[in-house]
């Protein structure tokens, strides 16, 4: 609401500036009328069409900050139902996993126990590592992989945007097989020459206590300077970690380099390398 009143008196000042010159035109000098009655006719029809348009111009931008608002709520709406259905799917995935290795333990338990009865009457035991055959068991459970998300018919997974007038790059995510964890990533904009590898930039991705659950696309955007945009072939290279496991036990390293034409905003293609080379090279840990 305030940047319509600022909008609106602003008009005003503007009205005011401009029928200043034409005050001798609009307004005669006496001093036996009253002050409306020494403005002219052709001020009148000014004033009332002026009126006209800071009206037209005040209704215009209160019905523009009215459909914001409402966009604004439209998308806290939708932004919240994802999150609570995040929460209920990990929660479910908690609990099933939780359920499959109670039940798994109970059986292994009572079949131990009916082998070594059946084999006491000889003097022997069955032992076994139970621990071990349960810890085995949660790593097979989760198998969750951080990607960057595919190309799709009609749809980029890497692209620019102007957001009031800042350069983003958004990078959408996905994980496969399971949901990730404790996503951490850095991205290093990359320039390659005949000498070696120059870093132009660089910036944090990071989800923090957030997640990535399985065929949910995630966008994250990366502040680019306006002078990347002349850029038409620079190497990116994103590196990191996440887990697969909510309590941040399981790390798994993440790399992925892609060249990326930022002049013509288009996807060159996923570049080939290797990883741990090219950071030792830029001395990135």
């Amino acid at each position: 609401m305030d940047n319509i009143f600022l909008s609106f008196t602003v008009n005003i000042l503007l009205f005011v500036f401009a029928i200043y010159p034409l005050k001798d035109i609009i307004y005669e000098k006496s001093d036996k009328k009253y002050i409306w009655q020494k403005i002219t006719k052709s001020g009148w029809r000014l004033i009332f069409l002026a009126f006209l348009i800071i009206g037209f111009n005040f209704l215009k931008d209160l019905k523009a900050e009215k459909k914001q608002n409402v966009s604004e709520k439209a998308k806290h709406t939708a932004d919240s139902l994802l999150q609570s259905s995040q929460i209920k799917i990990l929660q479910l995935q908690i609990s099933s996993k939780d359920s499959i290795i109670k039940e798994v333990k109970s059986t292994y338990t009572n079949s131990i126990k009916a082998s070594n009865e059946a084999l006491a009457k000889y003097n022997l035991k069955f032992t076994d590592s139970l621990h071990s055959v349960i810890d085995k068991l949660k790593l097979k459970a989760i198998t969750s992989q951080l990607l960057v998300a595919p190309l799709s018919k009609g749809k980029k997974s890497i692209y620019i945007t102007n957001v009031e007038g800042q350069n983003e790059l958004n990078i959408k995510f996905i994980s496969k097989g399971g949901t990730s964890y404790h996503i951490l990533l850095t991205c290093y904009f990359i320039r390659k020459t005949n000498l070696g590898y120059t870093i132009l930039g660089s910036d944090k991705i990071t989800y923090g206590a957030g997640f990535i659950v399985e065929h949910v696309e995630s966008t994250r955007s990366i502040n680019i300077a306006p002078d990347m945009l002349l850029n038409t072939d620079v190497l990116v290279l994103l590196t990191g970690s996440f887990t697969k496991d909510p309590e941040g036990n399981i790390i798994i390293p993440f790399d992925y380099v892609f060249r990326f034409n930022f002049k013509k905003n288009k996807l060159i293609n996923v570049y080939d390398v290797d990883y741990q080379r090219l950071k030792n090279v830029l001395k990135i840990k």
